[in-house]
């Protein structure tokens, strides 16, 4: 069983024209270090400025440049971006090229299966000390190395998923996390059941290409309709008009026992799935 790992590193681009986070450059590099221990080729796209940082990663993370100014997407919104209200910790050219970056690594190999997971996925935020992979101090071990990542993660995914497209999904029940894409793009609007999250999710060849492709004709008519949603919109509109396409693995909160927001988090919650609980198996 072959399996590909994509995901992108850029940063750097807060009071820039693509907005984005702060202070999450060294947060991406430690995170990295961990993701690498699943050893599996990882395509990480990111910009030319980026790449002597990266130049020390084992052979197993493949770099692949590609600007943002020189997406096909960057032209399609950029009139737009200046005419609706966006989501300034977000760059909606790296949220609407996770499918074109997917694609392209799907056309140039030759595997069984494809994930996309995010860079900076491994950090204390949402998982906790426990599992840590070993006790070593520095700051990329205590904040960002954990041994959830490992060979046994992809494949234990892939084997849950039983042939479906593996995708975590928040329970909105009780708490609402996100907003839907307007209903016009849903089949059967959700009512607030679920909200994909885009940081880790795949499957076969033929079911991501199909994912990218449904991907790519709601973003075309939400561009049309001058409304720019997050990618996590797009990917729940396209799980809840293609259920059968997924296997959802759900949680309830982000924070893991002991964090000092999960008690707040969970109150009125009488089962708590942490998010962590999914990466157990």
């Amino acid at each position: 069983m072959k399996i590909e790992l994509v995901s992108c590193l850029y940063s750097k681009l807060h009071n820039t024209e693509f907005y984005g986070r702060t202070s999450r450059h060294h947060h991406y590099i430690c995170s990295l270090k961990s993701l690498q221990c699943m050893n599996l080729p990882i395509h990480v796209f990111t910009s030319n400025s980026h790449t002597n940082d990266l130049a020390s990663y084992s052979d197993n993370v493949i770099l692949h440049v590609d600007e943002l100014d020189k997406l096909p997407v960057y032209n399609k919104i950029k009139q737009l971006k200046t005419q609706v209200k966006l989501i300034p910790q977000r760059c909606y050219e790296i949220m609407y090229s996770k499918t074109k970056w997917l694609r392209d690594v799907m056309t140039t190999t030759d595997s069984d299966y494809y994930f996309w997971i995010d860079v900076g996925l491994s950090h204390n935020g949402i998982f906790p000390k426990h599992m840590k992979r070993d006790e070593n101090t520095d700051h990329c071990s205590k904040y960002f190395d954990f041994d959830v990542f490992d060979e046994r993660l992809i494949p234990g995914l892939i084997d849950r998923s039983k042939g479906k497209i593996y995708s975590i999904c928040f329970d909105q029940s009780i708490r609402k996390w996100n907003a839907y894409i307007d209903s016009k793009y849903i089949n059967n609007p959700p009512a607030g059941k679920y909200h994909m999250i885009g940081g880790l999710f795949g499957g076969t060849k033929t079911m991501m290409m199909q994912f990218c492709d449904m991907f790519d004709e709601i973003l075309d008519k939400t561009i049309n309709d001058k409304i720019l949603p997050t990618e996590e919109e797009i990917y729940t509109a396209i799980v809840n008009n293609n259920e059968h396409m997924f296997h959802q693995d759900f949680f309830n909160s982000w924070y893991y026992e002991g964090h000092d927001l999960y008690t707040s988090w969970t109150a009125n919650m009488e089962v708590v799935t942490p998010f962590c609980n999914l990466f157990k198996v």
